[in-house]
C-alpha cells in the first residue's frame, strides 16, 4: 500500500487506467484499485509495474478472469431463462398486474435510493391510457383479417363472454 501523499501531482488513476487497458484497474474516489489482488495501488508507474509483475497479481488475474467468465455464463443463461419464460411483449394477468397507482408514491424515494428513476404518479395516469390505446389499435390492425380462436384458461365463463362480446364490437 501506497500512501497518497507519495503518488505523483499531475497523474490520476483514469490516466494509469488508460495506460494500462487490459489490465483489473478501477477508479474510485481518485484511487487506483487492482480488481484481481482487491486492493488500492500507488500511482507511481514504477509501482504500478511492479504489482503487474507480481506472482500475487498474476494468480489473482486468473481468477479474476475465471470468475468474470463464470458470471457472465451465468448472466447470459439468466438472460435466455427470462426471454424463454417472459416472452417480449407479455403482459402479466391482471391479478399480478403490479403495484397500485394509489402506492406509487410510498416506492419513488426507494427506487431513487437504489438509482431507478420513477416518474410522478399522476404522469403515469396521464401515460398508461394513451398507452393502452396504441396497444388496442396495433393489435386491432395485427389481427384484424384473420379469423381467430380464443381460448381462456381458469376464467369464469360470464368473464369468457364479456371478453368475446367486446372483442368482437370493437373489431
Amino acid at each position: 500500500s501506497c500512501a497518497s501523499l507519495s503518488d505523483p501531482k499531475g497523474v490520476h488513476s483514469e490516466q494509469r487506467i488508460k495506460h494500462y487497458p487490459k489490465e483489473t484497474f478501477i477508479a474510485s474516489c481518485g484511487n487506483l484499485f487492482c480488481r484481481a489482488c482487491r486492493g488500492r495501488l500507488c500511482l507511481k508507474k514504477s509501482s504500478v509495474k511492479n504489482h503487474l509483475g507480481s506472482k500475487k497479481h498474476l494468480e489473482g488475474k486468473i481468477k479474476w478472469q475465471s470468475k468474470e467468465a463464470r458470471e457472465q455464463d451465468i448472466a447470459t443463461a439468466l438472460k435466455t431463462y427470462n426471454s424463454e419464460v417472459h416472452p417480449r411483449c407479455a403482459t402479466l394477468p391482471e391479478s399480478q398486474g403490479g403495484i397500485p397507482f394509489n402506492k406509487l408514491d410510498s416506492y419513488k424515494e426507494l427506487l431513487e435510493e437504489t438509482g431507478y428513476l420513477l416518474t410522478d404518479k399522476r404522469f403515469m395516469l396521464d401515460l398508461i391510457p394513451f398507452v393502452l390505446k396504441e396497444e388496442e389499435t396495433t393489435n386491432k390492425e395485427m389481427i384484424k383479417d384473420m379469423k381467430l380462436g380464443i381460448i381462456f384458461d381458469g376464467m369464469r365463463l360470464g368473464k369468457t363472454l364479456t371478453i368475446v362480446v367486446r372483442l368482437i364490437s370493437e373489431v
